[in-house]
């Protein structure tokens, strides 16, 4: 009996941690590729940054 109470409390904290994640996926999602194209664009900033300090040398 124990052990059947142990299994179910770990399923059950499986399911919350899904949801949790599947809420924070559905969430992103909503908001499109923004966080993508913002670390896209500060890479491409911090890149020129540093071709641009590697021509003065």
């Amino acid at each position: 009996m124990c052990e059947e109470k142990w299994f179910e409390e770990l399923l059950r904290a499986l399911d919350g941690h899904t949801a949790a994640s599947f809420a924070e996926a559905e969430e992103a999602l909503s908001r499109g590729f923004q966080p993508f194209d913002e670390f896209i664009t500060e890479v491409n900033q911090e890149f020129v940054r540093h071709k641009s300090g590697e021509q003065r040398d």
